[in-house]
Order: structure tokens, then sequence, then C-alpha cells
């Protein structure tokens, strides 16, 4: 922490020494505006524009990537899900499935209400 604050400090009467030596007016002309004020300031206004543009510029690009990391792991994540649905289709089918034992049918029943079957339910009677 202290060496922040000197860096700092430092950093301040560097600054301080500039706007000091170089306090001569100049007039800024754009287009019919004109404004005029010391060098050191515009030379500070330049820098902080150009500061704020590249952090902007720096945001956009944090945002972009953040945005492709998330839909290269949202790939891999589906990939990786369909490669264990596929794994796991096939050891089901491999494995025997057990026949449904039909119970005999006792006077008065009929065929269909004895089959506990779910597509026997669907067909046309």
């Amino acid at each position: 922490m202290k060496f922040k604050l000197f860096v700092f400090a430092v950093l301040l009467a560097v600054m301080m020494a500039f706007v000091y030596q170089n306090s001569v007016p100049v007039t800024v002309r754009f287009f019919n505006w004109e404004y005029g004020l010391s060098f050191s300031l515009l030379l500070m206004a330049v820098l902080g524009v150009g500061v704020l543009l590249g952090m902007l510029l720096v945001l956009r690009r944090q945002s972009y990537n953040k945005k492709k990391k998330a839909a290269k792991e949202a790939a891999q994540h589906q990939q990786a899900a369909a490669k264990t649905d596929a794994a796991g289709d096939n050891d089901q089918d491999s494995q025997i499935k057990p026949q449904q034992q039909e119970t005999p049918l006792t006077a008065g029943e009929d065929h269909e209400s004895n089959n506990t079957d779910n597509w026997s339910d669907s067909r046309v009677r």
C-alpha cells in the first residue's frame, strides 16, 4: 500500500511540474467553436479522452471474448452430452430386456383387457 501511495505522489508531482511549466495559453478552434485554455490542460484533456476510448475498446473486446468463450463451452458441453447419450443408448440396446408375461385368460375376459402393454391401448378397436 505504501508503494502505491509513493508512486501516486511521484506521478502527482510530475504532473504538477508539467502544468506549471506549460501554462502557455492556446486557442482551440473547431468549426465555428473557439475556446482558450492552457496547453497543459489541453494535453491532459486529450490524454483523458484517449484513456476513456481505450478503456471502452478493451471492455468491448472483453465482452466479445466472454461471449465467444461461453458459446465454445456450451458447444463442448453439448458434444459431451451427445457422446454420453450415444454411449448410453448403445449400452441399453445391448442389454436383453425381459419379456412381459401374460396371465392366462379366465372365463369371461377378452384378450385386450388383459394385455398391459402401452401400445395396445392405442390400437383401433
